[in-house]
């Protein structure tokens, strides 16, 4: 399979960014990750979303290793829409278990709805606290697995400082929420 090694702060493995031009699709992913990307302080998978709203989807389905301060997925929109939604399958391993002094994240997300789905997994532990699902504004549907071992922070809610964007998490098919 393919391999994609980052090593420093401003490495990123794979870079998409969501235009008014981009495709919107609930089928197709705009990203599909196959191969297996190590990330040393750098960034796996990025999508800045700059352009049209509607549902995006990205796909995880082999292995990506967080390590020393990395993220493994960033989700990035400069403002928050209520309309904008992402939808990520992990049917692979989003692995956080570096044991740096540095705090990893497994999925990163600002201002954006998000699904996260599939049969794989986010594995977390650390002395240094890694998240593996960090939210910051949006509201996000859980129908996955987040493996926790010692030290791991499975997932963190962040609403705005003037509280008129909350963040809302769904867990399971029952849609139990938890909101920050």
């Amino acid at each position: 399979g393919n391999i994609i090694n980052l090593s420093g702060e401003k490495g990123i493995g794979i870079l998409y960014e969501v235009t008014d031009d981009s495709p919107v699709s609930s089928i197709a992913p705009i990203v599909n990750n196959a191969g297996i990307i190590n990330s040393d302080q750098g960034i796996g998978i990025y999508i800045l979303d700059n352009g049209n709203t509607g549902l995006k989807k990205l796909e995880n389905n082999n292995k990506i290793n967080i390590m020393d301060g990395g993220f493994g997925i960033v989700l990035n929109s400069s403002i928050y829409n209520i309309a904008d939604n992402l939808e990520i399958v992990n049917n692979g391993i989003i692995d956080n278990t570096d044991n740096s002094l540095e705090r990893s994240f497994g999925i990163y997300s600002k201002n954006e709805n998000l699904k996260v789905s599939g049969t794989g997994s986010i594995k977390v532990s650390s002395v240094s606290k890694n998240i593996g699902l960090y939210v910051n504004q949006g509201e996000v549907e859980f129908n996955s697995n987040i493996e926790l071992g010692e030290g791991g922070i499975g997932v963190y809610l962040n609403g705005s400082a003037d509280n008129t964007v909350k963040t809302t998490l769904r867990i399971g098919i029952t849609g139990n929420e938890i909101t920050q």
